[in-house]
């Protein structure tokens, strides 16, 4: 349960380049060790951990304000919540929304396009398999392994070579962030039927995933898509579109989703002022 004396959570929505000033500022208004903060301000873009009030909340943001980066404070019950997503393997851009289908084809889930709210794509690097190889025994050692046998003795273990790491192919993932109700949808590239495309549909998933992926973003037009979504779709820069796990995914994801909210309330903000000066 959130501290209802400290509820909003400081975010910080870009990475920190001169990180000192940021850290003393924290320091100064919550007491935190210097150590800590600086270690989250690393970590930037990121959500500060520890719950903050009102007063602490203002006096950083308007030192973050004068340092020129962007953050905001939100109440902790608005931080959107994106887990844990559904796996679907079965799914149809069709006209006015998504359709999902379960394992016998029933429909599971319909997502109109108008609810979709972010579009978030990367590239999950799978780690090395570790392997080790086994020598085969001489002809001498298979012998002497044979009368050990027949004598009732348990034959030695064969012996291991060093462990060689084999690569495993990275796969591209797909997060769909619904609103209203918030439900967030994971689809593995290699995981994916992809029977909707009729006579667009490849040969492998390498090559229907882009094609899916390009239909969710041509029909769910208000979505916010991510940066790492458009590097993949044109194939760039792809470093800057990969991640260690499906949950740094996530928490991408959820940064990103926070980032929309923020400048959309900003661009708004900013229309308001320019209405006021017109009138």
């Amino acid at each position: 349960m959130a501290n209802t004396d400290a509820p909003f959570r400081l975010v910080l929505f870009e990475p920190v380049d001169e990180p000192h000033p940021v850290r003393d500022l924290i320091v100064k208004v919550t007491g935190d060790h210097p150590t800590d903060v600086m270690l989250w301000v690393a970590r930037a873009p990121v959500v500060w951990p520890r719950g903050l009030t009102a007063e602490q909340s203002q006096a950083i943001l308007d030192g973050l304000y004068e340092l020129e980066i962007a953050a905001e404070a939100r109440h902790v019950d608005t931080l959107p919540v994106l887990g844990p997503p559904r796996t679907i393997h079965d799914a149809a851009c069709l006209e006015h929304g998504l359709r999902v289908a379960g394992l016998r084809k029933e429909p599971t889930h319909w997502v109109p396009w108008e609810k979709v709210e972010l579009v978030c794509a990367g590239i999950i690097q799978t780690e090395p398999e570790q392997i080790s190889s086994v020598e085969p025994p001489n002809l001498k050692t298979a012998l002497v392994n044979s009368v050990n046998l027949l004598r009732g003795r348990r034959a030695p273990e064969p012996r291991r070579d060093r462990a060689e790491a084999v690569p495993k192919d990275s796969v591209r993932e797909l997060l769909i962030v619904r609103k209203d109700p918030r439900l967030t949808l994971r689809v593995v590239e290699t995981g994916m039927t992809y029977a909707y495309l009729g006579s667009r549909l490849k040969l492998n998933a390498a090559e229907n995933f882009p094609t899916f992926l390009g239909d969710i973003l041509r029909l769910a037009k208000t979505s916010y898509v991510t940066r790492s979504t458009e590097l993949i779709l044109a194939g760039t820069d792809l470093d800057e579109a990969s991640f260690p796990s499906t949950q740094a995914l996530m928490e991408y994801a959820m940064m990103q989703l926070l980032w929309s909210w923020y400048r959309n309330d900003r661009d708004r903000m900013t229309r308001t002022l320019t209405d006021d000066d017109d009138r």
